[in-house]
């Protein structure tokens, strides 16, 4: 609840009073140890609410809120604060970045509701921690401000819609950090106190343990339902995650859109059914279009997805990003060990640019741990590099041949180079091979993806 509003305002005498807002409890409380410890008063507050009848109290002449989260309301209680208090002349607003991400579990969840979680042997991975790096540091790279810019975007088009009915899809090529993204999702928003759940859906897991899942009756059906309900539950208020969700069976696909139409869970606590509240993230490297044609995928949990897609691309189509990025990666792991920072040589930087980068940003963490550790001196030369120089080929004349080769298929093409479709049609376009020929046979949905 908002305190009451202050008699007197801070230029009647009382002296400067400051509001504190932030989506995160933990962000309120390190930055609110900040200000005692200068003597600054304040009060804090984590719902807009509230704080703008805070700030009509008249009892405050400043405004600092946390603009780093996520999922928080910073940059739009600002911009509300400016229009509506724009007369009095000494109030101020201010919006702080936090430099570091809190902790938190991801309880993996496997083997079907009997069997529970096991846990993460680390509170969050490098790999996160590399990630939430670049969002709060790094403006200048293109492929983090993209990202960022489509997540914020895509927060804003799901609004007030039930969690259920529009769970979020991140799509990409292996080693982009989709998992690592979600999670800083929720560290940086006010879930972060209830749980990450990471629904694993690879067979090695049998989730769908319970039954035969070439049998489709109604008795495993209603397996799927609870098992899924159960693990909904556990996630109540936080995050749920299904992570390679499209090895789930056919069958399991069906229910799992039922189960997120009518939106109940089973409570862990009272066993109880209650609608779920909270975020639903499916992540995939998959061409799902073509898991729906060939019927492996469930053509209305594809149609719910693809409302609220997050397309994460490659590195290779940033080659501008590929040398700050790397940089990035040393600057971060230095400050971790030795605490210098590291500087490429000419040579290792043009093989950086070169190189495909086909595992993306996992391969590239690797290459440059690697190379922060060998290296025999406070500079990365090519040798320290676990990568080789690719020779490159022409480009066009492999896309043509390739093109030749699978009689125009575009979805043929871009699994044989290990691309995606968004990247080859951006190399077609570059070699003036776009559009296709007229005897070539492209589907209506690879027209419009292109």
């Amino acid at each position: 609840m908002p305190p009451k509003p202050s008699k007197k305002t801070p230029s009647q005498g009382e002296g400067k009073k400051v509001l504190l807002y932030s989506a995160s409890q933990d962000s309120l409380k390190d930055y609110s140890e900040t200000l005692d410890r200068i003597g600054v008063s304040h009060d804090t507050v984590n719902n807009i609410k509230d704080a703008k009848k805070m700030l009509l109290s008249g009892a405050f002449d400043m405004l600092q809120a946390d603009v780093t989260d996520f999922e928080s309301s910073g940059h739009r209680i600002i911009h509300w604060a400016q229009n509506h208090l724009s007369d009095d002349p000494q109030f101020k607003t201010h919006g702080y970045t936090r430099t570091d991400v809190p902790s938190t579990y991801k309880h993996i969840y496997s083997r079907g509701s009997d069997q529970r979680f096991y846990f993460d042997h680390v509170d969050i991975d490098r790999l996160t921690e590399l990630m939430s790096s670049l969002f709060i540091n790094r403006k200048d790279i293109r492929w983090v401000n993209e990202m960022r810019d489509a997540q914020r975007r895509l927060r804003k088009g799901i609004g007030t819609t039930p969690p259920t009915l529009c769970p979020v899809l991140l799509n990409g090529a292996k080693g982009l950090g989709k998992e690592c993204l979600a999670q800083i999702v929720h560290c940086m928003c006010d879930r972060r106190p209830n749980k990450f759940v990471v629904l694993d859906c690879n067979p090695r897991q049998r989730f769908e343990y319970a039954y035969e899942p070439s049998i489709d009756n109604h008795k495993n059906r209603e397996a799927i339902r609870k098992n899924l309900e159960i693990m909904l539950g556990n996630g109540q208020g936080g995050t749920v995650f299904f992570r390679s969700f499209t090895h789930l069976s056919k069958m399991a696909q069906e229910v799992l859109y039922e189960v997120l139409m009518k939106g109940y869970c089973i409570l862990p606590e009272s066993g109880g059914r209650a609608k779920f509240e909270g975020r639903i993230i499916f992540s995939s490297n998959k061409n799902l279009s073509d898991l729906v044609q060939e019927n492996k995928l469930d053509e209305r949990l594809y149609g719910m997805l693809c409302r609220n897609a997050l397309e994460i691309k490659p590195l290779a189509m940033y080659p501008d990003d590929l040398v700050p990025l790397a940089e990035a990666m040393a600057d971060f792991l230095c400050i971790k060990a030795r605490g210098k920072t590291m500087k490429f040589l000419d040579n290792a930087k043009k093989l950086i640019r070169s190189y495909p980068w086909g595992g993306n940003l996992v391969q590239m963490y690797e290459v440059i741990q690697l190379a922060v550790s060998i290296a025999s001196d406070l500079k990365i030369r090519e040798r320290d590099l676990s990568i080789k120089r690719i020779e490159p080929l022409d480009e066009k004349s492999e896309l043509e041949r390739l093109l030749k080769k699978h009689n125009y298929n575009i979805s043929q093409v871009s699994n044989e180079m290990d691309r995606s479709r968004p990247y080859v049609y951006d190399r077609l376009k570059k070699h003036g091979l776009w559009p296709l020929p007229k005897e070539s046979e492209d589907s209506e949905e690879e027209k419009m993806d292109a």
